[in-house]
């Protein structure tokens, strides 16, 4: 009897030895059915070990097969044979195995409950070297959940653990997770030491496969230092190593960051061609994070080329995988880049929820710079909204967020919305010494060109200061830099800027054409705020040609949208041209309702290039209606309003150079004064303009003056009564008088 047993054991054991054999020289199938008869036989022998033994050996076939879930119940069995057995130290590496493979499923609570369980294990039997991956894969976990602080816990104590088992590829697979962890951290000068350290000991170990990976790590490292040159050394070096290994994944990891290097260096061609790359290659490995993280970069690129519904579309599916596996990291960058879209295409309450959300999971995994960025993109918001008091603070602490993590580019763009801002709020010197502060951030940053929105703000200022020629020239340099670089939003904003020099200057029929192209060019883009613009210039065209129902269509088209868009501005724009052309078809009471309208809401959003185009409206539609007293006082809320422009330039040319484009808002002012009975008033705002206007400005407002006597003599010839006549004939003297006081 003891001679059969004896004999059942030793079939039982060749039977485990060839499915053993058999597994490594690759024959599944043949292993996998090996392992089932031997566990069949050893379970017959009542050997507990053993037949855990052979459903270890059978998952980890399983595994390599492509049956997680096959892998996982077989885990399971091995995990209780070796319980039955009382062999702690087998049950503890079953166990980190069974760990891996909810790891790679997204199961993560499951992965950190085994884990767990397998470190108490290996700290019961005493194996330090068998604790040390255990704890590792802990800290591997809680860098994926996003608890960083967590992370860096477990992989300072598994290092140890490995230090003290001499175990080379342990302390550089501990010395990665500490550098990719001080990365999302924001700790870049720390991680680039950790991940040089780890390279060392993988070399040192031969361990080929640690180097690769290692590589990869310090490209990531490089690129979000901005060091594209050096990132595209790691990362090419991991692809050539990785491709002679067959080492699918971490040629993919290669791909995708090579990817990204050619993004942020304007290769947009070149960047899809590696992310599709990568794509397949996590695909064919079903990876599910591999393919998440592709399909986040996919969503980057398509926001890069303003392919807005692309973008959102694969954005979602990564948000959708990184949540599957439990991935918050990631869930929050896809998300962020969600928000990103979402306020591009205008849709600002949306943008918003997105960018609070990734802003609550950047702070509960201590993103620094990840919530920098959601802070830049609600500053976007309230500037967009017309909050300025918000959207300054805002910026501010995004700049403060960025610099502390030693993001150059990130501060560049905070001090560029900075910009905007006081662009938008006619602090014209406050925001060319903003631009000059973020294009010597983006040259630190190393970024390739200048950003065309440099070139679109200065365009922007010289426009509203009325030097027009110098403005177009900035406009035209921003488009050419745009297309360069493939922001076609950009392109798309300068065309539409270029429109409104053409229009300015009076060139009707290349402020049409340019119109129709900018129409064109913000719905290739889905910018539904931009395209609301470009119609209503098109309104504007007509309404200058005296076209006023047709003039007025645009506006009363667009003023919806802008609401839904909460584009305030653009709505204070509509209601400004809907009065011009209330005010053309002398419908007086409806234009006064629109400029008054369009004041409330440049006085709301502190807009004073529209509160004065709604100061002017205001007091000519009173001027028509002869209520002297009221058109008098809206001109001088006009001039006030200049005034305060003026005061904020510090270049007197500059000075006179505007204030001779509002020459006719002085003259219309003067010839009111007076005709509501105060000359003085009239004489004291003539010296005023005359003290600080240009030359060119002081003949401009003289042959406005003489155009007003004109006026007044004919309607002196034309009066009825000899008092009508005097009464004409004493004003135009008074113009004759603020004529020379010009002088």
């Amino acid at each position: 009897m003891q001679a059969d047993t004896q004999n059942a054991l030793t079939q039982a054991e060749a039977r485990l030895n060839s499915g053993i054999a058999a597994a490594r020289e690759g024959q599944l199938d043949v292993a996998a059915e090996s392992l089932v008869l031997a566990e069949s036989m050893f379970r017959n022998l009542q050997r507990p070990e053993q037949s855990g033994i052979c459903w270890a050996e059978l998952a980890e076939v399983q595994r390599q097969s492509g049956a997680p879930e096959q892998s996982t119940q077989s885990y399971e069995r091995a995990i209780a044979f070796f319980q039955e057995a009382g062999t702690t130290a087998r049950e503890a590496r079953a166990t980190l195995s069974l760990g891996h493979i909810q790891r790679g499923l997204g199961n993560l609570d499951r992965a950190r409950h085994a884990y767990d369980r397998a470190i108490r294990l290996f700290q019961q039997a005493g194996d330090t070297h068998g604790e040390a991956p255990a704890v590792l894969a802990l800290g591997h976990i809680e860098r994926q959940r996003g608890h960083l602080e967590a992370a860096m816990v477990a992989y300072r104590r598994g290092l140890d653990l490995a230090r003290a088992a001499a175990d080379a590829y342990l302390i550089a697979d501990g010395l990665r997770g500490l550098g990719e962890t001080q990365r999302l951290l924001g700790d870049l000068i720390s991680a680039s030491r950790a991940l040089e350290e780890a390279a060392e000991v993988a070399q040192s170990a031969h361990d080929a496969f640690g180097g690769i990976d290692t590589s990869n790590a310090l490209g990531r490292v490089a690129t979000d230092r901005g060091h594209l040159d050096e990132a595209l050394g790691y990362f090419a070096t991991a692809l050539r190593r990785a491709t002679s290994l067959e080492y699918e994944l971490a040629e993919a990891d290669a791909l995708l960051g090579l990817g990204r290097v050619s993004l942020m260096a304007g290769e947009l061609e070149q960047a899809l061609a590696q992310f599709q790359r990568a794509l397949d290659l996590y695909t064919a490995a079903s990876n599910g994070m591999g393919q998440a993280d592709s399909n986040a970069a996919l969503g980057e690129l398509h926001l890069r080329r303003s392919q807005l519904l692309q973008a959102v579309t694969v954005l979602e599916r990564a948000q959708r995988a990184y949540r599957q596996i439990k991935e918050r990291v990631g869930y929050a960058q896809a998300t962020l880049r969600l928000a990103e879209t979402q306020l591009r295409r205008s849709h600002l309450r949306k943008a918003t929820d997105l960018f609070m959300e990734t802003r609550k999971l950047s702070q509960e995994s201590l993103q620094v710079g990840l919530e920098a960025q959601c802070i830049l993109g609600l500053a976007e918001i309230e500037r967009v909204r017309g909050n300025g008091a918000q959207a300054a603070d805002l910026y501010d602490e995004a700049y403060a967020g960025f610099a502390r993590v030693g993001n150059p580019a990130g501060q560049a763009m905070a001090i560029l919305g900075q910009a905007r801002l006081a662009t938008f709020q006619a602090r014209y010197d406050d925001a060319r010494a903003l631009l000059r502060s973020s294009a010597d951030l983006f040259n630190t940053a190393g970024v390739p060109e200048s950003p065309a929105w440099l070139d679109l703000v200065n365009g922007e200022i010289l426009l509203d200061l009325r030097q027009m020629d110098v403005a177009r020239q900035s406009f035209e340099r921003a488009e050419q830099v745009a297309v360069q670089n493939g922001d076609l939003t950009a392109a798309a904003n300068a065309l539409l800027a270029r429109a409104e020099v053409a229009l300015r200057q009076g060139d009707l029929d290349a402020a049409v054409k340019l119109f129709d192209d900018a129409v064109n060019a913000c719905k290739a883009v889905e910018s539904r705020a931009g395209e609301g613009m470009a119609n209503l210039g098109l309104g504007r065209v007509l309404l200058e040609r005296g076209l006023w129902d047709e003039g007025m269509r645009p506006a009363r088209d667009m003023l919806p949208r802008f609401r839904e868009l909460e584009q305030q501005g653009s709505q204070a724009m509509a209601q400004l041209m809907i009065g011009v052309g209330h005010r053309g078809r002398q419908e007086l009471d409806m234009a006064s309702n629109a400029f008054a309208a369009a004041s409330e809401i440049a006085q709301r959003i502190q807009n004073p290039f529209l509160e004065i185009q709604a100061a002017q409206g205001l007091a000519r539609v009173a001027l028509d209606a002869e209520q002297f007293d009221e058109s008098l006082a809206q001109w001088q809320t006009t001039i006030r309003l200049i005034a305060a422009v003026t005061g904020r330039l510090a270049n007197t040319t500059e000075r006179g150079a505007y204030l001779a484009g509002e020459v006719d808002a002085f003259a219309e002012a003067i010839y009111t004064a007076i005709r509501a009975g105060q000359p003085e008033h009239a004489n004291e705002i003539a010296r005023g303009y005359a003290a600080n206007t240009s030359k060119d400005g002081k003949q401009a407002l003289i042959a406005g003056l003489r155009e007003f006597e004109e006026s007044l003599n004919q309607r002196a010839k034309d009066a009825e009564t000899r008092e009508e006549t005097d009464a004409f004939k004493e004003q135009v003297r008074r113009i004759a008088d603020a004529r020379k006081a010009v002088r």
